[in-house]
């Protein structure tokens, strides 16, 4: 989307000045930085969007004629074919969006990853369930001490004495949905959460770092199905 924005603010500075001014130009900084973004957007949105990247990439052979003069014809068609991609963009991120908690998205974490801070976006939202995690603890233990990561997990998902209960039958289908959670809760920890808890780097790509706000959105609306286990000290003192 970054080169998306920039190539459409020089089509929207420039079109002021075309409609005054007769044999515009650009000079050869210009020129290059404009083909250079409307190819990496061409490429960039092949997969998603093959007519207008490949109409886009046909077009702006012809944007700029001999003497570096804009070819105000082509100019509009680009310019219109970059507003209609925009926006199919924004409809298509929108709708993706419905999927995520909405707890994720009262927070930073949908900003930071529209932002393209897609690590810090999966460190945000990692953060919102382990808020919530510690606080179930505290709702079925008020006296337990302060854990976090693996040791939280292993306290509210054990399977001899869980704290937090995602079915309150006892078939085996029950009991294999409550080992289910408990692993998955186990591997996010393991496999997410342990690698953005300390350091945030910008190394995730938009995909990998969507797919990871899946996934925590996913554990954040198991929780919302659960009950918490209080601990028989705490139901004897009530």
């Amino acid at each position: 989307m970054k080169d998306l924005d920039n190539v459409i603010y020089w089509f929207e500075q420039t079109k002021n000045i075309i409609r005054f001014k007769v044999g515009t130009t650009a000079n050869i900084q210009t020129i290059q930085s404009v083909i250079s973004g409307l190819t990496k957007i061409s490429s960039d949105l092949q997969q998603d969007f093959p007519f207008y990247a490949k109409r886009i990439s046909e077009l702006k052979q012809h944007l700029f004629m001999p003497n570096s003069l804009i070819n105000v014809a082509v100019f509009g068609r680009i310019f219109e074919l970059l507003i209609i991609l925009k926006n199919n963009i924004e409809q298509q991120n929108n709708n993706r969006w419905k999927y995520i908690h909405p707890v994720l998205l009262q927070g930073q974490t949908k900003e930071k990853f529209q932002h393209g801070f897609y690590s810090d976006a999966v460190f945000t939202a990692t953060k919102i369930l382990m808020s919530r995690l510690k606080a179930m603890l505290h709702e079925a233990d008020p006296q337990a001490k302060e854990l976090d990561g693996s040791p939280l997990i292993e306290n509210l998902m054990s399977e001899k004495a869980p704290k937090i209960m995602f079915s309150e039958g006892n078939t085996l289908l029950d009991k294999d949905l409550q080992r289910g959670y408990g692993a998955l809760f186990k591997g996010w920890i393991l496999a997410v959460r342990n690698q953005k808890a300390h350091e945030v780097t910008d190394t995730l790509t938009e995909e990998d770092a969507f797919q990871e706000l899946v996934l925590i959105s996913m554990l954040m609306k198991a929780l919302d199905k659960s009950s918490v286990v209080i601990v028989q000290s705490q139901q004897a003192d009530s």
